[in-house]
């Protein structure tokens, strides 16, 4: 957005990537010339915006892996790419990211942005309220990206649950 508009007027010698993610799963080269991809593919704009912020943050983290990594994707994102292997594409690009010639990520889960911030939800419930899972309806409103998305998910703790690792999320 903003940002990336100010990055391209500061640095004139980047080149700016329109929709990458959502083009991650389409194989045809006309499709990529409607957004202006002539010399490089949406994956591997993915690859390496990826490759260098997340060597950026092992550096600051002072690590040579990191012991799990979430990565969010829009609702819409899983809803559309999935079925055309969008979620596989993103997981194999995540799996060859390397730091000093070895993965840099472990534990990789691709889940989208809705059962992302519900999770996070119901484990502060389960923190905070004596430890007991959380059961119920929640709706997310994600405000971001230039979108406004609304969301209903539900918690349901599996039988015998103690902790927040035993709930099901599901998109409404």
């Amino acid at each position: 957005g903003k940002d990336a508009r100010e990055e391209v007027i500061r640095y004139p010698e980047l080149t700016p990537y329109r929709a990458f993610k959502m083009l991650l799963h389409e194989t045809e080269p006309e499709k990529y010339r409607e957004y202006g991809y002539t010399d490089i593919t949406p994956e591997e704009v993915s690859r390496q915006f990826l490759d260098r912020y997340l060597n950026i943050c092992a550096g600051l983290a002072k690590t040579q892996q990191f012991d799990s990594a979430v990565i969010c994707v829009p609702a819409h994102w899983t809803q559309s790419c999935d079925r055309m292997g969008g979620r596989s594409i993103l997981l194999n690009i995540c799996k060859n990211i390397r730091k000093d010639d070895k993965p840099l990520l472990k534990n990789i889960r691709v889940v989208s942005e809705p059962i992302a911030a519900t999770a996070y939800y119901a484990y502060n419930y389960w923190k905070l309220h004596e430890k007991r899972p959380f059961e119920g309806k929640v709706i997310i409103v994600d405000y971001g990206g230039g979108t406004l998305d609304v969301t209903l998910t539900t918690v349901t703790a599996k039988a015998g649950a103690r902790d927040s690792s035993l709930m099901e999320i599901d998109v409404n």
